[in-house]
């Protein structure tokens, strides 16, 4: 994963990332075939934090989306996630 956070102003970051995957295996299928297969794609975030000094909790709002694509002997699919993110993270210390 490569992550980026950049102060933009004042206790307010803007955050980047984004990470790859590839996986590889094999599978039984239905007819109790083995399916030789692998799986590769990318994930990725960006979102804007804001931390609130007074309460120590950052509070995050951005967007992920997810593309893997999985090739098997016989095909292959593809998948695609996305969506919006809402995060609340409270900081403490020991």
């Amino acid at each position: 994963m490569i992550p980026i956070a950049n102060p933009v102003i004042d206790n307010l970051f803007l955050f980047a990332a984004l990470s790859g995957l590839y996986i590889w295996g094999d599978e039984e299928n239905n007819l109790g075939n083995k399916d030789y297969y692998r799986e590769y794609g990318i994930n990725s975030t960006l979102s804007i934090a804001y931390y609130i000094a007074d309460f120590s909790t950052t509070v995050s709002l951005g967007g992920r989306f997810q593309y893997f694509k999985t090739d098997y002997d016989d095909g292959n699919n593809k998948h695609m996630f996305y969506g919006i993110t809402l995060t609340a993270t409270y900081t403490f210390s020991f």
